[in-house]
Parts: structure tokens; C-alpha cells; sequence
């Protein structure tokens, strides 16, 4: 095992995955390429030729397909009942530079995200109207990203993954989607980029603050073989992080395959890469921020995290009539992992060891010196068809999605051992599968000119497995269904003037550590009983339950568009910070009984010249808990008592944010000034300002010249300025069992990036 200082080159599994679950990796991808050949039989023949356009260059055969790619069941249009905002490609192209996605997805209304590096490379999260990222779904072209155990998004697996993308949409609150079962905050749909042929190569090159750098390729070939399209982007990203010891070294690719006929549309991807990162979860203290507002607590050089998850994704859509269409997506990915801790004392309890004499000082110790690696191997597979049908009304759209996970974890610990303990020890070693099947069935009618109705239903069902728990011998079989009904109004009342009302109904199944976590001997299993045989039955953890009411009126004008929402997002049973947190960083949580988030979204767009032009947005919300009483421990009496926080504010979330950009776009290129504003934000759910992070305002300012002749927009220079001010701020924190604790930050910090892509 590594010691203290080794650097991340040193550092070496200390084990190997079995050769049996290697081959059953690989029987798996077997199954899943033959799946996904299928939709290539239906091309064999087809028959259908290119055409020529008025140059004599072969394009693909026109289709309605080419203008329509992304997956329509999980996505909003200007006609739908729902609240979202769409991210067009040339507004990433023009806002993306190397931060993670939750940095970007920042500019738009409701989003709150920051990272735990403090210069949002790395470890970034995303919270949507006081929600955190595992109450969203996210889905790539119609794929859950989700993690099937903790519902969480590693973003830090997808590097660059914005420039790959052709457009990506946020619906606020249970929304339209018919995809997953876990959309009780949000959806968020990242849909990848549709090529044209001889898109030819592209590349970005940029340096920035903390050794931020970025290096990025792109190529697109011509038409092949008459139908088919290529495209392949390599991409490298690394920084030290403005926090000390929280860099980041990431690598990544894409390659796509796509295939265009006059009725049908085949796309193929396969994505991934490997990352390192230097954790940096752990928050700081008030007089920690005095001292030195970068350090790290887990400074020893080895706490690093490895991680690969690579992607592939076959998707096919086949226009059977005028009014009949068929789409098919089969997916698997495989995600394999480690990180390493050092504990100069670290309790052997926790580790499921004795107490022992390991320094030999003739009295026994109850911790010691301790060095361990977690250990995590998984894979998913799924398929999502679906079958649309246009009548004279309307569209009735019916589908499903099954996905198959299978999880392996187990923990390993060398150092001060007893005597007689096997090495490497095992002090968790269990596997968790997991299948999720969703049914929908969803209705698109045209009730009049002005008037448009969309009702939904859609049954999902969640199996949870614990099982070859090598260390408590303990299992469950767990089964989380219901069946989530949703209807909307959209009314059209003028070319300008338009308005919603909907109202959904979601839920969500608790998370595997919810019910059981064998990796912490702190946390009880959250079930009734424990049969002889090691069997929990009786979930004491229940799914979280929303019911949604949505109302929203826009108005879009050639010079201004405004847009509001009223939101009521109605909970029972929602999972709470209870304010502890494990050995891994992560919030504990247990069930309130009744809870509520409401607010107003506000946003605007104004074009004040011809050069210039103002857009902002305004969130005001009141997430509460009104009705939960948090049992508590007392350590000095040994009794429990009892804590009514009913009609406090809900923790990790500010009850006000704003941002106001204006943008000025000369014949050289743009400039882009803006503010972005959030209010206090609680670290835990008694509502105490000691517990809280100040508001704060930071300024960002963005600067595109282009440096080609003419205003040759193919050559530019960015330049990127954020937290303009140097403004000193706490992005995220902690109740950690009491004591406040913050991550926070980076201050001024500059990333230029020259860019080159071909004309078009």
C-alpha cells in the first residue's frame, strides 16, 4: 500500500477484479453488441440512395427524421405544460470553456451548483429548486445517468462533454418526461450532436488560473458509402484546483456513428475516459477560513479517486408511416473505481476489528494508523422502445424502459492489523442488483387552435437487491412501484401571448444506503426485523411522494420575451438532512412527514440595439418543512428526544437567486458582462444564521474576439473572467454533527481558450 506522500503515479490496485467477473463483463458486452445489431438489419435493405444538392456534394437522403433526432418522450416544446429552458448548441458554444456542466447549466433559472475544488473543475454538484442532482433525472439522448444505487451524477466522468453536445434542455419539476422514476426535482436532457457531412476538424486549446489547461480535437468526416456520417472528439482537461491538493487530471472521448435514410435514422455511441482527482469533500471551519481559505483537511497526497465509465449507445428511429414511428435504444455502461484514505487513528471499530495493543506500549488501543481502499465494479444495461402514433388530434406516444444493474462493493484495509488478520481484510464485501422497469403511455391533443392537452401515465417499479454480503451475512429483497399520473393545459392565446397550468405526481424510491449501508457499522439497518438467516424485511425508509402544481405565462415579442412560473411542489415523506454526515462525506437522511417547495421563476430577454442585448432571471422560493419532528440522541442523558422543526426552512438551498447578463455583440466578436446574486443558504434545517453562508454577489465577464480577416468567426480568442471582484465567498458547506464547516470559493480567476472550427 501507498504511504504518506506517494504521488498519484505510485499509487496501484492492490488487487485485481476476478478473472470470473471479468468474464462475465465480457459475456455481457457480448449480449449487449448482438442487441444492439438488431437495428442494423432493418438498414441491410432499405434501398434508399443519397441525393445531391446543387453542387454536386452527396448529403444524406432527406429525411423527417434529419430536423427531429432527439427523443421526443423526454423532452418539452414551446406547445407543452411545462416549465424548462432549452440550451441551444450555439449557447453552449458561447458560454462553455472547461467547467463542469453543473457551472454551465448555472446561467439558466433555479440552478444553484458549485464544486469541491472551488473553481468548478472536478467534483461539481447541481441543486434545482432547493433539490439536489439525485432528485433530477438526467439522461443523455434519452439514457439514464443517474447512478442506480445513490441516484447521484458524477459529472466529474464526463470531461468536455459539452462540446459533443447539439443542445441540452432543463424541465423544472416533475416536467413531461416519461423517463425514470426519479424526476420528482427535475430532468435534465444532455442530447449529443447530429453531424453534417464534412464537418472537418476543430480544435480548442486553453490555460487559465491553477494551472487550468484544456486540449480538445474534433473531426467530422464526408458522406460514406452514401448514409453514413463519422465523428470522433478526443479531449484532455487537468487543473490544481483553487483548494489546496484538489486537482484534477481528466481525459475523455466520442465517437459517433450515424446513419441517415430517407425513413429511418441510426446513431452510434461510444463515450468515456478515465479520471484522477485529489478529494477535496471535506469542508473547513470559520477559523479554518482565517487561517488559510484553501486548505484541504484530507491532505494526505494519496487520497485520490480513479475512475473510468465507459458508454455505449445504439439509437434507432425507423418512420414506419406518415403517421406511425418506432425508436429503439439499447445502452450499457460499465463503471469501475477505487480511492485510497489514510487515518493516522482511526477507529478500529469502524473497521470491524478489535481493540489491540498495536504499538506494543502494553495497553490496548482502540484506534491506529490505517490505510484503506474503496472499491466499487458495476455495469447497467437497458433498452427504451417506443411506438408513436399521429392521429388527426394529436400524438399518442406508449413505451417503456428496463434497465439491469449490478453493483460490486467491498472495502480493504492494510496497517495496524491484529495479529492472525488476513491482509488485504475485507471489512465490507457485498453486491447490490438492482432492476427498474418503467411502463408509459402519453396523449398530445390538439383541442383547438388555441388550446393544447397532454396527460400521462406512467407505472414504474424498482427491485432492490442486497446480496453475498461476505461480512454481516445480512439481505434484503426490497420491491418500491407506483403508478405517477400527470395532465397539462397549454394555451395559445395570441402569436405573442401563451399560458400553462399542469399537475403531476412523482415519486421516489430511497437510495440503497437508505436502507442499508454495510460499509458503515455506525448505521443500523432501516428495516422491522432480521430473520435468523440474516433476511431484513419491513422497510422502514419510504419513497418520497410529490404532487406538482405548475402555472405559467409567457410572452414573446421580436424584442423582448418574458416568461413567469408559479410553482407548488407538495411532498410527503421527503428525505431530509438529518445533520450528520458518514464516513464518505455524504448527508445523512431519514423521511419527513409533510414538506413543501413553492416559488416564482421570473426571465427575460430584451434586445436594447441592434448590438446589444439583456437577459436575466429571478427565482424566489420558500422551501419548508411542515411537519417533521427529528428524533435526537442525548449523549449526556442516553435517552432520545424529540426536535420539532416543523415550518423551518429546508437546508442547501438560497430562498433567492438572480442573474442579469448584458451582452454586446461588435463586428469582432462579443463581450458579455454579468451578476449573478444568491441569498443565505442554511447548513442544516434548524434555521440558525450561525449555521448559514452569507449572500453574496459575484460579477463574470466573457469576452469572444474574433481573429480571423473580415470577422473571420473560424479563429477566436476567449477569454473568460470570473468572480471579477475577487469577492470572498462560501459556495457550500455542512452541518458537520453541530459545527458549521464550508467549502468555499476560488476568488479572481482568468481562462483564455483559442478556438478553431471550419466554415461551414
Amino acid at each position: 500500500m501507498p504511504f504518506p506522500g506517494e504521488t498519484r503515479r505510485d499509487l496501484e490496485p492492490p488487487c485485481r477484479i476476478p478473472g470470473d467477473y471479468r468474464l462475465m463483463k465480457i459475456q455481457r458486452l457480448m449480449v449487449c453488441l448482438v442487441l444492439c445489431s438488431l437495428p442494423l438489419v432493418v438498414f441491410a435493405g432499405d434501398g434508399k440512395t443519397a441525393k445531391e444538392d446543387e453542387k454536386g456534394k452527396e448529403t444524406p437522403a432527406e429525411s423527417g427524421l434529419v430536423q427531429k433526432v432527439l427523443v421526443t418522450a423526454s423532452r418539452a416544446d414551446e406547445d407543452s405544460p411545462a416549465t424548462f429552458t432549452n440550451v441551444s448548441k450555439e449557447k453552449i458554444e458561447e458560454e462553455y470553456y472547461a467547467q463542469d456542466i453543473p457551472a454551465l447549466l448555472r446561467t439558466t433559472p433555479s440552478v444553484y451548483s458549485y464544486s469541491d475544488s472551488g473553481n468548478d473543475v472536478g467534483y461539481s454538484y447541481l441543486r434545482l429548486r432547493g433539490f439536489d442532482q439525485a432528485r433530477m433525472a438526467v439522461t443523455i439522448n434519452g439514457v439514464p445517468l443517474n447512478d442506480a444505487e445513490s441516484h447521484e451524477v458524477y459529472w466529474i466522468d464526463l470531461p468536455n462533454f459539452p462540446d459533443s453536445l447539439e443542445d441540452m434542455q432543463i424541465q423544472r419539476g416533475a416536467g413531461t418526461s416519461v423517463y425514470g422514476g426519479n424526476a420528482v426535482g427535475g430532468t435534465v436532457n444532455l442530447e449529443t450532436a447530429r453531424l453534417a457531412p464534412g464537418k472537418g476538424t476543430s480544435f480548442n486549446l486553453g490555460y487559465g488560473s491553477y494551472a487550468t489547461a484544456k486540449a480538445s480535437v474534433s473531426w467530422g468526416s464526408e458522406l460514406v458509402a452514401e448514409h453514413w456520417v463519422f465523428g470522433l472528439q478526443l479531449s484532455h482537461i487537468e487543473t490544481d484546483g483553487y483548494r489546496d491538493q484538489s486537482w484534477s487530471d481528466l481525459s475523455s472521448a466520442f465517437f459517433t456513428a450515424q446513419r441517415v435514410g430517407e425513413d429511418s435514422l441510426l446513431r452510434i455511441n461510444v463515450y468515456g475516459g478515465r479520471e484522477e482527482s485529489h478529494l477535496a469533500y471535506e469542508g473547513i471551519t470559520r477559523e479554518q477560513l482565517e487561517e488559510d481559505r484553501r486548505q484541504n483537511p484530507l491532505d494526505w497526497g494519496g487520497e485520490i479517486d480513479h475512475f473510468t465509465q465507459p458508454h455505449l449507445e445504439i439509437i434507432h428511429e425507423y418512420q414506419l408511416s406518415d403517421r406511425l414511428e418506432i425508436a429503439n435504444t439499447v445502452y450499457y455502461f460499465e463503471g469501475d473505481g477505487y480511492f485510497n484514505q489514510f487515518r493516522e487513528r482511526k477507529s478500529f471499530h469502524d473497521l470491524r476489528l478489535p481493540d489491540w495493543d498495536w504499538d506494543g506500549d502494553g495497553e490496548e488501543d482502540s484506534k491506529g494508523p490505517i490505510f484503506r481502499r474503496r472499491q466499487v465494479n458495476e455495469w447497467d444495461l437497458g433498452w427504451s422502445p417506443r411506438l408513436s402514433y399521429r392521429h388527426d388530434r394529436g400524438t399518442l406516444t406508449a413505451g417503456a424502459m428496463i434497465r439491469r444493474h449490478e453493483g460490486k462493493h467491498y472495502g480493504r484495509v492494510t496497517g495496524a492489523l491484529p495479529p492472525g488478520t488476513p491482509e488485504p481484510f475485507n471489512y465490507y464485501d457485498f453486491e447490490v442488483p438492482k432492476t427498474t422497469m418503467v411502463v408509459y403511455l402519453e396523449e398530445r391533443q390538439e383541442l383547438s387552435n388555441r388550446f393544447n392537452l397532454v396527460a400521462g401515465l406512467q407505472y414504474v417499479d424498482n427491485s432492490w437487491k442486497l446480496r453475498n454480503d461476505r461480512v454481516t451475512g445480512l439481505n434484503y429483497d426490497v420491491d418500491y412501484s407506483w403508478f405517477a399520473p400527470r395532465i397539462g393545459l397549454n394555451a395559445r392565446f395570441s402569436e405573442r401571448l401563451s399560458a400553462f397550468v399542469s399537475i403531476a405526481h412523482s415519486r421516489r424510491e430511497p437510495r440503497a444506503r437508505d436502507l442499508y449501508d454495510p460499509s458503515d457499522v455506525w448505521i443500523r439497518p432501516a428495516f422491522e426485523s432480521i430473520a435468523p438467516d440474516g433476511s431484513l424485511s419491513g422497510p422502514l425508509v419510504d419513497e418520497e411522494k410529490l404532487d406538482d402544481y405548475e402555472l405559467g405565462l409567457s410572452y414573446n415579442a421580436p424584442r423582448l420575451a418574458m416568461k413567469a412560473t408559479l410553482y407548488d411542489m407538495e411532498f410527503k415523506d421527503e428525505l431530509v438532512y438529518l445533520g450528520g454526515r458518514n464516513d464518505l462525506g455524504e448527508g445523512i437522511t431519514g423521511n419527513a412527514d409533510r414538506s413543501v417547495h413553492r416559488g416564482v421563476e421570473l426571465e427575460v430577454t430584451a434586445r436594447l440595439a441592434p448590438e446589444f442585448e439583456m437577459s436575466g432571471h429571478a427565482m424566489l422560493s420558500d422551501d419548508r418543512l411542515t411537519d417533521f419532528v427529528l428524533p435526537v440522541y442525548n449523549w449526556e442523558t442516553g435517552e432520545d428526544e424529540e426536535v420539532d422543526l416543523s415550518g423551518n426552512r429546508i437546508a442547501f438551498f438560497p430562498n433567492l437567486l438572480a442573474r442579469l447578463t448584458v451582452g454586446w455583440t461588435p463586428a469582432w466578436g462579443r463581450v458579455d458582462l454579468g451578476a449573478s446574486y444568491s441569498g443565505r443558504i442554511y447548513l442544516d434545517n434548524e434555521e440558525r444564521q450561525e449555521m448559514s453562508i452569507d449572500p453574496f454577489t459575484v460579477f463574470q465577464l466573457s469576452t469572444r474576439i474574433d481573429l480571423g480577416p473580415a470577422g473571420d468567426s473560424r479563429y477566436a480568442l476567449r477569454l473568460q473572467l470570473n468572480n471579477l471582484l475577487d469577492h470572498e465567498y462560501e459556495a457550500f458547506g455542512y452541518s458537520d454533527w453541530g459545527t458549521p464547516v464550508f467549502i468555499p470559493a476560488a476568488g479572481r480567476h482568468l481562462f483564455a481558450m483559442l478556438s478553431f472550427k471550419p466554415r461551414p
